[in-house]
C-alpha cells in the first residue's frame, strides 16, 4: 500500500493542464480537488482488487471525504515536495514513488475521468459513490469492507478496468 504523499504527488504531476500555455503551476487542481481524485482512486481500487491505493484513513462528513488526523501528515509532505520541488519528473523515475503500474494505470483513469467534469460534476460524482452515500462521519471508512457491501447490493454495476 502506497503512500497518501505518493498517490497526491502523483495526480498533482500526472493531471493535465488545461491550457498548456498556462504558466499556472497548480495546474488548476485545488487542494480538495486533489484529495478527491485521491478518493477516487482509493474507492476504485477497493472495488476492482479489494484494497485502497493508499493508507489513508478516510472519514465522510456531509457526502464529503475528509482525512483522519493521522493521515494528514501525508497531506503536509506532499506539500512540502510541492513547495521544495524536491519531486521533478526525473527523480520520480531515479527513485520510485511507491505505486505500482496497476496504481498508476488506475490513478490515470480517474484523472481521465475527473479532467472533463466541471467541477460541479466532479463534486456530485464523489457524493454519489456508495462510502459518501452511507458514511455516517463518526468513524474512519473502511473501504474495503463498503466495497464488499456495495458489489452485494450492485454486482451489475460492477467496474470494470477500462480497455
Amino acid at each position: 500500500m502506497a503512500h497518501l504523499a505518493d498517490v497526491l504527488t502523483y495526480i498533482f504531476e500526472n493531471y493535465p493542464s488545461k491550457n498548456l500555455k498556462s504558466k499556472d503551476p497548480l495546474k488548476g487542481l485545488s487542494p480538495r480537488k486533489i484529495i478527491w481524485l485521491a478518493y477516487l482512486a482509493d474507492w476504485k481500487n477497493a472495488i476492482l482488487n479489494g484494497r485502497q491505493i493508499s493508507d489513508a484513513a478516510w472519514k465522510i462528513m456531509d457526502f464529503e471525504p475528509s482525512l483522519e488526523p493521522e493521515s494528514l501528515s501525508d497531506v503536509t509532505l506532499f506539500a512540502e515536495r510541492k513547495s521544495r520541488r524536491i519531486l521533478t519528473p526525473l527523480r520520480t523515475a531515479l527513485i520510485g514513488n511507491g505505486l505500482s503500474r496497476q496504481e498508476t494505470g488506475l490513478i490515470d483513469e480517474v484523472i481521465s475521468i475527473a479532467r472533463n467534469r466541471t467541477p460541479e460534476e466532479l463534486k456530485q460524482l464523489v457524493y454519489s459513490t456508495y462510502p459518501a452515500l452511507s458514511g455516517d462521519g463518526k468513524d474512519t471508512v473502511d473501504m474495503v469492507e463498503l466495497a464488499r457491501k456495495y458489489q452485494d447490493i450492485m454486482p451489475q454495476r460492477k467496474l470494470q478496468r477500462s480497455k
